[in-house]
């Protein structure tokens, strides 16, 4: 059983045209503990680092595409929620390096790896299409 702790006083932080910031790792940057990215639809050429536990929400699927470079998420920090995203060219769609993370929603294809966990242990991924990735999921 995984348990995600929030603050109460969590701030919400918006990425899309118009809005806060156009660039997700921006948002990331400037977040703090706790937080809720909520991200709009479009497509982000992107490699997160996402290393202070964030819940990262997407709203209309957006696509965070690693043009074929890195992973579109790597995620370092634990008790962490990724919901929502299309996650695509990369190396991984998602590489985790952390435990007791949310990976719900998602989209993952056309990586190498779909999910690639790295010493990462109580993790719960569920309703996930991980389709069209040279290998689904990678445990090491």
């Amino acid at each position: 059983m995984s348990v995600i702790v929030t603050k109460a006083n969590a701030a919400i932080i918006e990425v899309g045209s118009g809005k806060e910031y156009s660039c997700i790792q921006d948002a990331v940057n400037n977040a703090n503990e706790g937080d809720k990215i909520i991200v709009h639809s479009g497509t982000y050429e992107e490699n997160l680092i996402v290393n202070k536990q964030l819940t990262l929400q997407g709203v209309g699927s957006p696509v965070i595409d690693a043009k074929g470079f890195g992973n579109p998420i790597n995620l370092y920090a634990g008790n962490s929620v990724v919901d929502g995203f299309v996650l695509c060219n990369g190396r991984s769609g998602l590489y985790m390096v952390s435990k007791d993370n949310v990976i719900t929603n998602n989209i993952i294809k056309e990586n190498q790896y779909g999910i690639y966990l790295f010493k990462s242990g109580g993790n719960v991924i569920e309703q996930n299409l991980i389709d069209s990735n040279l290998w689904m999921v990678y445990n090491f």
